[in-house]
């Protein structure tokens, strides 16, 4: 049995930077391995047949494979208890991100890829939904209080993915607080090794062992 955590990622994936996120802020050590999404590793697929990242593969075996229980399992057993929990899979923040959000921003960023590129109507859902989370931060520096939560970690790599898309239509957006916000997550990436390239991993290859590192 392997005493250590073992987390499936893919570096760009945002999915899998909430996870990444989520075990830096708790302190927590793991076994990295890079998957390449085009070529997954047949004992990947063995761990989980889904396919997809992030996943988590506990001492015990047991894995987790959705992102928001990956956070959520990194708080309850942080070693340095930065974020606050939230209740993420009934939270109607993420319900929205989910269901309305996300496939807007996919439509957005892949307009090529969708029969009619992307639509007024996913600017508009994109739009609206930015600066409701704006307005929610202008009451204290982070989505649900003066404290970072499950809930930040959760939204900003679909935001930081947002911005990326197109970075000169987010500028023209008034979103000081959002913007503000973003600048701290952004300012932990580059002060951390959460956003650091890695081989993509190979059975043969040595552990590529990450610990928290928040300077």
């Amino acid at each position: 049995m392997n005493n250590h955590l073992i987390l499936y990622s893919f570096r760009r994936c945002p999915y899998a930077m909430r996870a990444r996120i989520a075990l830096a802020l708790s302190g927590l050590t793991y076994i990295l391995r890079e998957i390449d999404l085009k070529n997954k590793a047949p004992i990947f697929l063995d761990t989980s047949p889904k396919g997809t990242v992030p996943v988590l593969q506990l001492p015990s075996g047991d894995i987790i494979d959705e992102s928001l229980l990956i956070v959520e399992w990194a708080i309850e057993h942080a070693l340095t208890p930065t974020l606050k929990p939230s209740q993420l899979t009934s939270h109607l923040t993420l319900q929205h991100l989910h269901t309305h959000y996300i496939p807007a921003l996919n439509r957005f960023k892949y307009p090529d890829r969708t029969p009619g590129g992307t639509q007024p109507t996913d600017i508009q859902t994109l739009t609206t939904s930015l600066i409701e989370w704006n307005q929610a931060l202008t009451q204290h520096p982070f989505l649900e209080s003066d404290a970072p939560s499950a809930l930040d970690c959760a939204l900003f790599p679909m935001i930081r993915q947002t911005r990326i898309a197109d970075p000169q239509w987010f500028e023209t957006l008034s979103l000081p607080s959002l913007k503000c916000w973003l600048q701290h997550w952004d300012t932990l990436l580059e002060r951390s090794n959460i956003m650091n390239k890695y081989p993509v991993w190979t059975p043969k290859q040595p552990d590529q062992i990450i610990e928290p590192k928040l300077s």
